[in-house]
């Protein structure tokens, strides 16, 4: 069992992190999201399962930084459905399953939050901090996850409400409870000696997050020098209003998330431009030589896609400048194509 602080930084991870879950839900669906403060119960007790039996999808994950903490994130399958509806633009109403294409885009979802979650525990438990691949299960209503029945785990619930989606629902985290002391000992090797929600006393300086504060363990000019975001131009700007919805459209609690943006500006990706692709036998390929002629899948007049990480987020045709080959823009995919390619 744990004990009294056990339960207490664990109850203070738990918040931060259904802070970060509630961010990126209202980015992910355009719909003001909010978790409410978590509770501590134990899975081993009878009550416990009762309560959370309905929350039968469960996406497990590591939290790792030289040392490996796994974690679940549990949800009820309806409220998993609605997310996934309007991540792709849709209403949210009227499902009580996950669909295939709605598990593609509820993955997509547990992977922002379980990294948002990464990134807002960093301060405390270490800077490389960081979330591996999600998997997902879906257990019988009314059966818990088969990752529970091994081990000892222990969570927090909190409410969830998810604007004109979700509403009095429930969210739920765990961790194995061997975990929570590793957790405690990283906190303290942080040198964070307050509650991870809480403000340290002396020169730290703090990390607004919603509803607390993250205390960064930095002096106030450092952290502040650290979080500044570049300056955009005139055009960069211009470019990142067609990248998010007009502001009018967002709820009031994303306009920092939107901020926030230009804190990645600079982060580079790879852009690939794809012509088109074919299947091959090995002998096929082991026969290939110079002058050999491979016919892909693409008509002359079709637009060539372009590719950012590996997901397709446009399409656009050859043209040439300055004596090299370019791609001019004529299409950009739509969300729920973007999450239609991850499948």
């Amino acid at each position: 069992m744990l004990d009294e602080n056990q339960i207490q930084h664990l109850s203070q991870v738990g918040q931060t992190a259904f802070q970060a879950f509630a961010k990126t839900l209202s980015i992910l669906t355009t719909r003001e999201s909010h978790c409410s403060d978590p509770a501590f119960f134990s899975w081993s007790e009878d009550e416990s399962r009762s309560q959370l039996a309905d929350l039968n999808v469960a996406a497990a994950g590591i939290l790792s930084a030289g040392w490996e903490v796994a974690f679940l994130i549990l949800m009820k399958e309806a409220d998993c459905a609605v997310v996934a509806d309007l991540m792709i633009g849709q209403n949210g109403n009227g499902k009580d399953t996950l669909a295939d294409k709605d598990k593609d885009a509820f993955m997509e979802a547990t992977h922002q939050m379980s990294g948002a979650m990464a990134t807002s525990l960093r301060p405390v438990l270490g800077e490389s901090l960081a979330a591996g691949p999600i998997e997902l299960s879906i257990a019988e209503k009314g059966s818990p996850p088969p990752q529970l029945e091994e081990g000892e785990w222990v969570g927090l619930q909190a409410g969830l409400d998810v604007e004109d989606g979700i509403t009095g629902s429930t969210i739920a985290l765990l961790f194995p409870e061997a975990s929570v002391a590793e957790m405690m000992r990283q906190t303290e090797l942080a040198g964070v000696t307050a509650g991870v929600g809480d403000s340290i006393e002396g020169e730290g300086a703090s990390v607004p997050t919603g509803e607390g504060e993250v205390d960064t363990g930095l002096p106030e000019t450092e952290a502040t020098e650290s979080l500044e975001a570049p300056v955009l131009t005139s055009r960069e700007n211009e470019m990142l209003q067609h990248l998010v919805p007009e502001r009018e459209e967002l709820p009031a609690a994303l306009d920092i998330e939107i901020a926030n943006l230009q804190m990645v500006m600079d982060i580079e990706l790879s852009v690939v431009a794809r012509l088109g692709e074919l299947e091959m036998p090995i002998y096929e390929i082991l026969r290939l030589g110079p002058g050999a002629i491979l016919e892909i899948d693409k008509l002359v007049d079709e637009p060539v896609e372009l590719l950012v990480n590996d997901k397709l987020v446009a399409r656009g045709d050859v043209v040439v400048v300055d004596e090299k080959f370019g791609i001019r823009i004529t299409e950009i995919v739509s969300q729920q194509k973007r999450i239609e390619s991850l499948r």
